[in-house]
């Protein structure tokens, strides 16, 4: 959860400061600390359901030369790093399985060494699928107001709501039954055939 938390949140504070956004620097957020990027009820969301939410960096659009295209990168950036993240290291599982799992008399350390590296794809993975949503305090959120001003003031409007909507899917495993299939889904392009 650290991992794929901490990376996504300073990847996407790193491509606002790139892109003239003032506010990143004195907001703390160009930093590797859990403490500035991890919101503590995403967080416990994250640990009990497997799907949760970060402590979102805020952005002063009114910085960026072209806003939209500031704000596409901005979404994409780290949405592209989260899926990289969550390949990797589901590559790397699988080469862990293949050399100390599979065929071999592993020890109870090399299973759960097995076990971390894979949920650590997953939830890199889950977390990129998950901020696609265009909800605060989701990454799509960012992309629908850079892409439609009006969609975002719209989706504003009703925020709340969605977001106690997507907080009981989470909670009642409607998110797990969503995104878990394609988290699969894309962990099986990498998986080897032979």
């Amino acid at each position: 959860m650290i991992i794929a938390v901490v990376l996504h949140e300073y990847v996407k504070a790193h491509v606002a400061r790139k892109l003239g956004d003032g506010g990143i620097v004195p907001a703390g957020r160009l930093s590797f600390n859990p403490k500035k990027h991890i919101d503590p009820l995403g967080g416990i969301f994250m640990l009990l359901f497997g799907f949760g939410w970060a402590n979102p960096v805020k952005l002063s659009p009114f910085h960026y030369k072209d806003r939209k295209k500031a704000m596409l990168l901005i979404f994409a950036i780290p949405f592209i790093v989260s899926m990289l993240l969550g390949m990797l290291f589901f590559m790397i599982t699988v080469l862990w399985f293949d050399v100390y799992i599979l065929g071999h008399e592993s020890t109870l350390l090399q299973e759960y060494i097995g076990i971390a590296l894979l949920l650590t794809a997953r939830i890199n993975i889950g977390f990129a699928l998950i901020n696609l949503l265009p909800v605060y305090p989701f990454d799509g959120s960012i992309l629908l107001s850079g892409l439609s001003p009006m969609a975002g003031a719209k989706m504003a409007q009703i925020e709340r709501t969605v977001q106690i909507i997507v907080a009981l899917l989470i909670i009642f495993g409607f998110a797990s039954m969503i995104f878990n299939p394609l988290i699969n889904q894309i962990m099986l392009v990498f998986l080897p055939t032979s």
